[in-house]
């Protein structure tokens, strides 16, 4: 899939709407997608099915399956293989795009498989993510290694003055090791191989970590929704939009059952955000969102994180990579009562425009876009909230169009959901801290 073409990126795929979805899937065709056997049985045992001849009905879920079934048969996943720290060595390499371009590998010496028992010798990977953090912040070298590895460093011109020093760092740790043979440490790497045998070190985890990865995440959110569905027959339920990669998935779904606020002029359903990082030891989620469109099935949007009080629902749920997988299973079993928690919030949303002026609003989020060097390059969003004569913003309905097409912007799937926050604070808080 050409959306995919840049490894390692997690992007948004494009709009369902254009995508002609049949909005169905067979649950055996979506638990295929599950490789681990004893999450498999987990998953069915935890949900009752007897049989997996059934369709689940939400809306773009066929559409969905293709691409988390795209990203997840991408790579092999191989995630325990274990080594000794000091059987690793450091060096760099020019990137097969850009010569001028230092790209930090690891070369294993060798790792093994507690599982099998096999052995692999002279493993060379090319280091993704924030693997390189996790192997060197026990040595408190990480932003050393950072400033070898910065794309911007103009006092390293060559890759061969960064390789002098990286072996200054490989050496002196081996005779450190040498010296301090009790600082060995025994870690876990995990490692994702393409097509053409490639190696790229994914992250480095600890032995209670449990590959939780997209396609569960996808599968068990997608049986939890269902469940949701069979217990409140009038409840419809779509997937708006998907964020995902190898490692990384972000599904927003909302309830088809939309009401409409006339003092600003939209429709507000109940939406949740779903994400998964399977990258060290982090965790699946959910959190309670609004969705706002001017028309009911619009594609013109944005989503909004209210802040429950702590006597209420939680807005956010967590759970570990650490946990068991029934713990996990029971944590989404909460997805049902997320989805029905924001009916009295919807009576309080419509008080919004009295707390603060919408000029006062826009420019809270234009201060805040033009004091992060983060958004520095998407000009776009710059000028989208610029006060200018042509642009008075002086009710909630312009101001709400305006960042529904901040929405539609092209940016980096992070920047997007840092600024989805930012605008949920000072649309709904009037915070802008």
């Amino acid at each position: 899939m050409e959306i995919f073409k840049k490894p390692f990126v997690q992007v948004t795929v494009p709009p369902f709407k254009k995508q002609n979805s049949q909005n169905v899937i067979k649950a055996e065709k979506l638990l295929d997608l599950i490789k681990d056997e004893e999450f498999k049985k987990a998953i069915i045992t935890h949900y009752g099915l007897s049989s997996l001849d059934f369709y689940i009905n939400i809306g773009n879920i066929d559409t969905a399956y293709n691409y988390v079934e795209y990203v997840s048969n991408k790579y092999e996943y191989i995630n325990n293989l274990w080594s000794n720290n000091n059987h690793v060595k450091a060096s760099f390499l020019a990137s097969e795009e850009n010569d001028s371009k230092a790209e930090l590998y690891f070369d294993f010496e060798f790792l093994y498989n507690k599982e099998d028992g096999v052995t692999y010798n002279d493993i060379k990977a090319k280091v993704e993510y924030d693997s390189s953090s996790q192997f060197y912040n026990d040595r408190e070298l990480s932003k050393y290694i950072n400033y070898l590895k910065s794309k911007n460093n103009k006092s390293l011109s060559s890759i061969r003055d960064r390789n002098i020093l990286i072996d200054d760092v490989n050496d002196s740790w081996k005779k450190h090791y040498a010296r301090n043979p009790k600082s060995i440490l025994e870690r876990r790497f995990k490692f994702l191989k393409d097509k053409q045998g490639n190696y790229y070190l994914k992250s480095i985890s600890s032995k209670f970590y449990k590959e939780y990865g997209v396609s569960f995440c996808f599968v068990i959110a997608m049986l939890a929704l269902h469940k949701a569905m069979e217990n409140d027959k009038g409840l419809n339920l779509d997937i708006n939009t998907l964020s995902l990669n190898e490692s990384k998935i972000d599904i927003i779904v909302s309830s088809g059952n939309a009401v409409f606020i006339e003092e600003i002029g939209q429709f507000i359903s109940s939406s949740i955000l779903i994400n998964n990082n399977d990258l060290g030891n982090k965790s699946l989620s959910f959190t309670h969102s609004l969705k706002l469109t001017p028309l009911q099935n619009d594609e013109n949007k944005i989503y909004l994180f209210p802040k429950f009080k702590s006597n209420e629902l939680k807005y956010k749920i967590s759970t570990s990579h650490k946990s068991d997988v029934f713990d996990v299973l029971s944590v989404f079993d909460n997805l049902s009562s997320v989805i029905h928690s924001n009916d009295e919030y919807i009576k309080d949303f419509k008080t919004i425009a009295t707390t603060n002026t919408p000029d006062q609003l826009r420019q809270k989020i234009e201060e805040k876009i033009l004091n992060s060097n983060a958004f520095k390059g998407v000009h776009k969003l710059k000028d989208l909230f610029k006060r200018s004569p042509v642009q008075h913003v002086d009710n909630l309905a312009k101001l709400l169009e305006i960042c529904q097409r901040a929405e539609m912007i092209d940016m980096d799937y992070d920047l997007k959901f840092k600024l989805r926050y930012w605008i949920s604070d000072i649309l709904l808080y009037g915070k802008s801290n």
